[in-house]
């Protein structure tokens, strides 16, 4: 597939089914954590977004081009991003990048054209996440935390302006 854009060793390309698998197989242990806390039985819905054209990939820029993160969007700015283990282990930089995390708001933006900001949400538990978040993506975050729609874990809400 050819890349969308590039960032110095990384680029961003739509994400194919094997990019989802060499993800979800190597789950960040952060993110299955979080995963599990928010009641999240299922993730292979994530191929289906990736089916809908509603994903990107983000890898490595030289071969062998091997998948770091799936990322995407819907339609109203409900956003969410899943890195591998190895990734965390080994690009750690590139996630802490706040250029970096900018380019991965930006393209997902496009994938939510007519939203005025990105939105999810994160336990609490998930400090490493919300640092993340806040850090190098520039969310805010609601000061109380409310009830998760798949089991009613608390979470808190965030969101990410559109890049001006």
């Amino acid at each position: 597939m050819n890349p969308i854009s590039f960032c110095g060793r990384y680029r961003i390309r739509e994400a194919g089914f094997g990019d989802a698998y060499t993800v979800l197989t190597d789950l960040s242990h952060e993110e299955a954590a979080e995963v599990a806390r928010l009641g999240i039985v299922d993730i292979r819905p994530t191929y289906q977004e990736v089916a809908d054209g509603r994903a990107f990939a983000v890898t490595t820029a030289q071969h062998p081009f091997r998948t770091l993160v799936i990322f995407g969007a819907n339609t109203a700015g409900g956003i969410w991003l899943l890195p591998s283990q190895h990734c965390v282990e080994v690009h750690r930089k590139m996630l802490a990048s706040k250029r970096i995390c900018q380019w991965f708001i930006e393209a997902a933006f496009t994938l939510a054209p007519a939203a005025k900001f990105l939105f999810n949400y994160v336990t609490p538990e998930g400090t490493r996440i919300i640092n993340w978040l806040k850090k190098s993506a520039g969310a805010r975050f609601a000061e109380t935390p409310v009830p998760s729609m798949r089991n009613g874990a608390l979470a808190l809400p965030f969101t990410i302006e559109r890049p001006t």
